[in-house]
């Protein structure tokens, strides 16, 4: 498959998206409103989180003091993450145990990588993502299964082909070149030759578009930067 060459146009951003992650699912209506305020595209792609952590390295005794301190800090870290987690609720009408379902996003981001093989309108490609996002934190349904995601696009035979071999393929160099390039998070932006991550950055991405129409490029911008992906 074939990306975009030129990343610092200003007629369109990219929104790279993680189907299985709830941070994701956080960003879609923000994005969304970012883009029907300032009139302006998306070229979706699918971005995913590691689904595996490194091994912790073997640390070596702490004294009391640092011990202690440790302690503290994490537990400050999940007292923080419970607030956030019934923040995200809200805002998504989940309960904890839906918001808490860890979801393997890569039989959809294949799927999203079909629809952009087959030339889907935008349209199309929010649609998917949030029938997926319905279905796997919602009611719980198999959105790691190639063959439920087969059903979302409509039951094409085509597309299980494609997903056995050439649509991981296409994802894993998709997956390695937004690694290379620093993204390391989801949802990620690309923008007039600038990279951003997490949703806290659309008002930046908005004062930039803003800034190009005016004639006022941001400094990614002016120096007219290429993105490989």
């Amino acid at each position: 498959m074939s990306f975009p060459d030129d990343k610092s146009r200003l007629d369109q951003v990219t929104f790279c998206v993680d189907p299985g992650s709830l941070q994701s699912m956080l960003a879609l209506d923000p994005t969304r409103k970012l883009g029907m305020e300032m009139d302006i595209g998306f070229d979706i792609l699918p971005v995913l989180r590691p689904l595996s952590r490194l091994a912790a390295r073997d640390r070596q005794p702490d004294d009391d003091a640092l011990s202690s301190y440790r302690a503290r800090r994490a537990t400050a870290r999940q007292r923080y993450a419970r607030v956030e987690l019934e923040r995200d609720c809200e805002r998504l009408g989940l309960t904890p145990d839906q918001a808490a379902r860890q979801i393997d996003g890569t039989s959809a981001a294949v799927g999203l990588l079909w629809l952009r093989k087959s030339s889907s309108s935008e349209s199309t490609l929010w649609e998917f993502i949030d029938d997926v996002a319905h279905a796997g934190f919602v009611d719980g349904a198999p959105v790691d299964d190639d063959r439920f995601i087969q059903g979302l696009l409509g039951g094409s035979d085509e597309f299980l082909s494609y997903a056995r071999v050439e649509g991981r393929r296409a994802l894993q160099a998709l997956q390695d070149n937004l690694l290379a390039e620093g993204v390391f998070a989801d949802p990620a932006y690309w923008y007039g030759g600038e990279l951003f991550q997490g949703r806290q950055h659309l008002p930046r991405i908005a004062w930039l578009i803003q800034q190009a129409r005016q004639g006022s490029p941001g400094p990614g911008q002016a120096e007219n930067r290429k993105s490989p992906f």
